[in-house]
């Protein structure tokens, strides 16, 4: 569990570093620390219904797209730290 636990710390803290570098809008920062709060309270079925809310509210393009990328570099990380394997991102752009 700890090493799940600071394989996702690490990935949220890698997440808001990268928003204050790029210096993300207000919005989409607070949906991305949003989803990320419903992530690491529900783990993997959150994702289901994030997607679910997402597509219901007619969230722009670019912020959905931030919020996939930032599930999936979560899930990544801790898929990575259970099995031993490292895993990649890769992002659809249709």
């Amino acid at each position: 569990m700890e090493t799940q636990h600071n394989a996702l710390y690490g990935s949220r803290w890698k997440l808001n570093t990268t928003l204050s570098t790029d210096r993300v809008g207000n919005s989409t920062q607070r949906s991305l620390r949003i989803a990320l709060e419903t992530q690491h309270n529900a783990l993997y079925g959150s994702r289901w219904k994030l997607n679910t809310t997402l597509s219901t509210d007619r969230v722009g393009n670019s912020t959905q797209r931030s919020l996939r990328i930032a599930l999936e570099t979560q899930h990544n990380a801790l898929y990575g730290s259970r099995c031993g394997v490292g895993t990649s991102v890769t992002e659809d752009l249709s």
